[in-house]
Order: C-alpha cells, then sequence, then structure tokens
C-alpha cells in the first residue's frame, strides 16, 4: 500500500486535490506494459493507493525492466531478464531446442530400441514420427531439451552436470567416504541405476514363512524410485551442480538442484506438485509410471520416519 499524505516518520501531513492525484497514479498505472490494476481511497485527507499481487509478469516502464534492491530501484539487464522468465516459469527450459542433439548422429539403434520399449512405441514407427507425438521434437523438428536428456547415451554431452552422482558414507556425517559411484546415461537408467545402487547398499530383513522368503530392505523401493524420479525430472537443468545422493548410516539424502520453482513454498513440498520442466515430467516420465502417486505407510514403511524436505535457495 502507498499512502500519499504521510511523511517517513508516520505523522500524516494530508493532501489536497483528490481526485487530481487519483489521475496521475491511475495515469502511471496505465503506463505499464501490461496496465497494473490499482485501488485508491480516500481516508482522512490521506489517498490510500493499494497494489494487489498481479499476475501477468514482468511489467515494464518505458520498454525498461526494473527491480527494486530494499529502497532503491535497479534498471535489470537483458541476463537477468532472461533469468526472471525462467524462474517465472514463462520460457520453459526443457521445451527449448537441444542444438547439440542430432538425429543422424546421436539417436543410436540401441538407445532407440530402449526408449522404444519404455515408451511402449509401436514397432515399426518412424522415431521421428514418434517422437513428434511426443512433443519431444520442435515445430523445426529439432530435439527439445527433455527428449535430448531422454535419449543420451551420456546425458554430459548435452548437459554438462546432468548426471547423478551417488556417495556411501560411514556413519551419520561426510567425514568417511565407504563408496562412490557415478551413473551419466539417459535419465531413465541413471534413475534405475541409482535406485540398485541405493539397494545394494542399505540393509535387507529375510522374512522366511514356510518355504517362501521375504526380502524387505530397509528403505522401499518404491519410495526410493520415487524420490530418484522426482529428483531428476523436476531439478533445474540449466544449474552447474548435479543430483546428489548420500547414504548415511541413519538416512538417505537426494539433493536435487534449484530451488523451488515459482509458485511453491517450502510449506508445499510434499503435498502441490509445481514442475519445473512440465514437458519432462508430464509428457515423458509419467506415462512411463516413473512419477505416481505414493503414502509412506503403502510402501512398508509404518512405524519408520516421515520423510522430510528442505528447500535452499542456490
Amino acid at each position: 500500500m502507498i499512502l500519499i499524505g504521510v511523511d517517513d516518520n508516520g505523522k500524516v501531513r494530508g493532501v489536497t486535490g483528490h481526485n487530481d492525484l487519483k489521475s496521475k497514479v491511475q495515469s502511471v498505472a496505465r503506463s505499464a506494459e501490461p496496465p497494473i490494476a490499482v485501488e485508491i481511497q480516500s481516508v482522512d485527507g490521506v489517498l490510500c493507493v493499494t497494489v494487489p499481487a498481479q499476475h501477468s509478469k514482468p511489467y515494464s516502464f518505458g520498454g525498461k525492466f526494473f527491480i527494486r534492491d530494499g529502497a532503491n530501484r535497479q534498471q535489470i539487464s537483458r541476463a537477468e531478464i532472461r533469468e526472471f522468465f525462467y524462474k517465472e516459469g514463462l520460457i520453459r527450459f526443457d521445451e527449448t531446442a537441444c542444438d547439440k542433439f542430432s538425429l543422424q548422429e546421436d539417436l543410436g539403434e540401441e538407445n532407440w530400441a530402449l526408449f522404444q520399449r519404455r515408451a511402449k512405441i509401436p514397432a515399426g514407427m518412424e522415431p521421428a514420427v514418434a517422437l513428434r507425438n511426443l512433443h519431444l521434437v520442435d515445430k523445426d523438428d529439432q530435439v527439445t531439451r527433455a527428449g535430448a536428456w531422454l535419449l543420451a547415451r551420456d546425458i554430459r554431452k548435452f548437459n554438462t552436470s546432468g548426471d547423478v552422482a551417488c556417495a556411501l558414507f560411514a556413519g551419520a556425517d561426510k567425514s568417511r567416504i565407504l563408496d562412490r559411484r557415478g551413473f551419466h546415461g539417459d535419465v531413465y537408467s541413471m534413475i534405475e541405476e541409482a535406485v540398485a545402487w541405493i539397494l545394494s547398499k542399505i540393509n535387507v530383513e529375510y522374512i522366511i514363512e514356510h518355504v517362501k522368503r521375504e526380502e524387505r530392505p530397509e528403505l522401499p523401493e518404491a519410495a526410493i524410485r520415487e524420490a530418484a524420479a522426482n529428483a531428476l525430472a523436476h531439478r533445474d537443468y540449466r544449474s552447474t551442480t548435479n543430483v546428489q545422493i548420500y547414504l548415511f548410516q541413519d538416512r538417505l539424502e537426494i539433493v536435487s538442484p534449484g530451488g523451488l520453482p515459482a509458485g511453491m513454498t517450502e510449506a508445499h513440498l510434499g503435498i502441490k506438485s509445481v514442475p519445473r520442466n512440465p514437458l519432462f515430467a508430464k509428457k515423458t516420465l509419467r506415462p512411463l509410471n516413473r512419477l505416481r502417486a505414493w503414502r509412506w505407510g503403502d510402501c512398508g514403511c509404518d512405524g519408520a520416519r516421515e520423510p522430510s524436505f528442505r528447500a535452499v535457495e542456490k
């Protein structure tokens, strides 16, 4: 709220000519692109200007964009404007073309056959047709970044930090490393390989009933796979940091770079979904059953600690 007629010390001074001031305020608000909606009210000689939350960001004045920094305003650069568009979800990085990926050179028979089986693509369908149907190529038939991440033999060729780094520690801190592994194939393979690595390192309970033996890991496979899939699906692929999986004596930590997307707060974690990479997550991972709703108790975790989430801006 802006109060016209109140000084910096909070003392009411009052102003005259409210109608003229209202007209000037409205004129300034309409000069923005797009226009800003404001509410103006006269209260005991003070003009109260309320600026409700706006939903068409960013706004420019005279063709320029500004950002508030404390009590000052600064014009933002082209790079900052682009970053703002990414953060607000106005540009989707996963939908942009991946210039490094060539269908002729990078789509080998082996990785196409693997993707075809995972995506249940009918035999005999041309790759270009199938990828177009999945929206993994753009209008110019250039493979999108989402397509490159799913089809890559080595994701680092198309995203240098797109890989997964795993580490096993001896205790509850990082002072002693027992094992370290890295995975850098396509996204589906990285999920499966990371899950398999975790399962090979955690304790397993063997339950024998009659002649049947049930193996029950201390962390359920479904929960591990869900966490790994979400870390890769919703990470910020523009970040220079890879997905990191830390296995301690008392816990499993999965770190996905990028902070929270626009529209998410820490209170929403585990409750609300705002996909950073909607094409990547919705049109590829979900149809392949890599992302699905689950409850902690449904995974055999009754009595165990609930998972915790923490957002750290980087």
